[in-house]
Formats: C-alpha cells, sequence, structure tokens
C-alpha cells in the first residue's frame, strides 16, 4: 500500500495484487524469480492495460513503483529504469497540480509512452499477443 501526500492529506493507495498476479500467471513465474525481461513485459502488459482502459492510474502506477524496486540499481538510469521511475510518480502528480503551467504529469507519461515508441518498439504488440 502506498501513501500519498495531497493537499496535506494521505491518500492510501492499495497494491492491485489480483492484477500483478495475473501477469505473473500469463508469464509463468514466481514473484520472487522476477528479471529485467520480466519486469520489462510486466511493465508493458500494465501500461497497455492502462491504455485499454483495464488498468487505473493507480494500478499502473503502483505496479511500475514495485517493479522499480525490484529493477538492479545499475539500471535505474537507463531509459527502462526512467520510464518506470516516471510511471511510479504518476499517481502522486495527478493529485498535485499546483499550477497552470505544471508539465510534471504530461513530461512523466511521455517517457512513458517514448520508452514504448522509441526505445522498445513492438513490445506493446508483443504483449498484447499474451492478453
Amino acid at each position: 500500500m502506498s501513501r500519498i501526500l495531497s493537499n496535506n492529506d494521505t491518500i492510501k493507495i492499495n497494491f492491485p495484487d489480483d492484477k500483478f498476479q495475473k501477469y505473473l500467471s500469463l508469464l509463468k513465474i514466481e514473484d520472487k524469480k522476477l528479471n529485467l525481461v520480466n519486469i520489462e513485459l510486466i511493465f508493458a502488459l500494465s501500461f497497455w492495460d492502462f491504455k485499454i482502459g483495464a488498468n487505473s492510474l493507480d494500478d499502473f502506477s503502483e505496479i511500475a513503483g514495485y517493479l522499480h524496486s525490484r529493477l538492479d540499481k545499475n539500471y535505474f538510469i537507463s531509459d527502462f529504469g526512467i520510464a518506470l521511475e516516471s510511471a511510479s510518480e504518476l499517481n502522486f502528480y495527478i493529485r498535485n497540480i499546483e499550477e497552470p503551467n505544471d508539465n510534471s504529469l504530461p513530461e512523466f507519461m511521455m517517457k512513458v509512452e517514448n520508452y514504448f515508441k522509441i526505445d522498445r518498439p513492438g513490445l506493446l504488440e508483443k504483449v498484447k499477443k499474451l492478453l
């Protein structure tokens, strides 16, 4: 469960265990055996489900945050690590837009979009076939 500070109130967001377990089942893996390839595939699956409305922004962001925590620290500054971190911040920034010119939310969303369009083209098409 995450806690997000928004307007000086704390919001509790439950981790979408059922959806995460669905992704593990699709890939026929266990949580404790996550590796870089599987982390990326689950990220892609959860992003695709977000794009089609099967995951809420909170679901997608929470899964990305968990995956980011499982990522080897050597990958934190990679394009993949940055995309995961950006996705994990979305549920905070959607609730904390403080000024009309705040572009944090679209910037973070574009980092995720660009990862799948530029760095890993075709990955979303691959995971669509798994669903």
